[in-house]
């Protein structure tokens, strides 16, 4: 088993879906492309920059290994959902201090 992820900074050229919240990024922002391998897949993710680094945060935050692909996906929303909403509420409030507008972002779509 083989995990390989690179990550690169690119500018928008046309708006985008971020991975981690589902918002867009829009054309001329900057985002982090994120791609690499696991096995014989491959696969590639597009955050926005802040998404990029609040992912490391959570990852710490819940105590995963950033290095097994199937324990914490990119899309933060996506494992926020599958929590209590106390436990979701709790890492947010955990992180809102680092990545304030990311943890927004992420509550305005649980919110809806």
């Amino acid at each position: 088993m083989t995990d390989f992820r690179v990550f690169r900074l690119h500018r928008a050229a046309k708006p985008y879906c971020c991975a981690a919240c589902n918002c867009t990024i829009p054309v001329g922002a900057i985002y982090a492309r994120v791609c690499g391998y696991f096995d014989v897949d491959s696969w590639h993710d597009k955050l926005h920059e802040d998404c990029c680094a609040a992912w490391s945060t959570f990852v710490t935050e819940l105590g995963c290994d950033p290095s097994a692909p199937d324990e914490f996906s990119y899309n933060l929303l996506a494992e926020l959902t599958r929590m209590t909403p106390f436990e979701a509420q709790a890492t947010l409030d955990a992180v809102r201090g680092f990545h304030p507008h990311v943890v927004a972002r992420l509550e305005l779509h649980l919110r809806s």
